[in-house]
């Protein structure tokens, strides 16, 4: 294997596990919002979520996109 397909691998292996962290993130904040109950006001808590989310998409598409 030459570095090329190595790098293209290892970034390739990174981004799935942002994948796997954001849907397994967004799946247990899901269920946490449910379990509290409506009246409490916590949009500084999604605020943060969809922040988070977004973010780490965000950097790792850079990243596997990126030539260096």
């Amino acid at each position: 294997m030459s570095c090329e397909e190595v790098e293209g691998l290892i970034k390739k292996i990174a981004l799935a596990l942002v994948v796997l962290f954001v849907s397994g993130f967004s799946v247990l904040y899901y269920a946490i919002r449910k379990a509290v109950p409506s009246s409490t006001n916590m949009y500084g808590a999604d605020m943060a979520a969809i922040f988070l989310v977004l973010s780490a998409l965000f950097f790792s598409l850079m990243a596997y996109t990126s030539k260096a």
